[in-house]
């Protein structure tokens, strides 16, 4: 499995942040509900797989506060409130990737708009775009 599929995957679980209440004070508690995603959507994954896939949801939940206030202020007149959980979700993932993972900026922001091109709105992309390019260039990353 490729690190794109991995990162969409990553995604759809941090998607589901937005529809549950689920305690994620445990490494445990981050596979079960791994494990529970995968075996609704029918997916073989292996050690290295599940180790990115988990450090993306695990990172997101962590740091969920400081990400939506990254997030936040880069919204010209929009609030978190207003975001689709689509767009919520690929911006938390890029946000999360951007300020803890050593990663190419250039890469997560692609990364980012190809989620929004296979899950968001026409707009989607280009809107997630301009969101991460302005957080890029008003924090100087």
């Amino acid at each position: 499995m490729d690190r794109r599929t991995e990162r969409k995957l990553a995604f759809q679980i941090i998607f589901t942040l937005g529809f549950s209440k689920i305690e994620v004070d445990s490494e445990t508690t981050l596979e079960e509900a791994l494990n529970q995603f995968i075996f609704h959507q029918e997916i073989e994954l292996n050690g290295d797989n599940k180790v990115f896939i988990l450090s993306r949801y695990n990172g997101v939940c962590i740091y969920l506060n400081q990400i939506d206030d990254i997030i936040s202020k880069n919204l010209k007149g929009w609030s978190l409130k207003r975001l689709n959980k689509v767009d919520l979700a690929i911006l938390r993932l890029a946000v999360y990737e951007i300020y803890f993972e050593d990663i190419p900026k250039k890469v997560v922001v692609n990364e980012a708009v190809e989620l929004a091109k296979l899950f968001s709105s026409d707009e989607g992309p280009s809107f997630i775009n301009g969101i991460l390019a302005n957080l890029m260039k008003e924090t100087a990353i």
